[in-house]
């Protein structure tokens, strides 16, 4: 036991240097694996909006005077209906 404190004593110096190695390695490590998963993250996001602008894309125009004469059509009917219920 004596033998094993005076060598870890006498390299002291190597011990801690290989400790600081490790600890910024794994500290990096940790740093990158949080990144990547942030970037696929993101590459799913975009590959979503993509696949959202493309249907939207895909999609027959619908024209405002078109929208709008189907909401007039439709409130004529609903008074109609009521004018009939009273």
């Amino acid at each position: 036991m004596d033998k094993i404190i005076e060598f870890v004593g006498n390299n002291y110096s190597w011990f801690l240097t290989i400790t600081i190695i490790l600890l910024f390695a794994l500290i990096g490590y940790i740093y990158d694996n949080r990144n990547s998963k942030k970037e696929i993250d993101n590459q799913e996001e975009d590959k979503k909006e993509d696949v959202i602008l493309e249907e939207v894309k895909n999609e027959d125009p619908i024209l405002l005077e078109d929208e709008v004469s189907e909401k007039v059509e439709e409130q004529k009917e609903e008074t109609e209906v009521s004018n009939e219920v009273q």
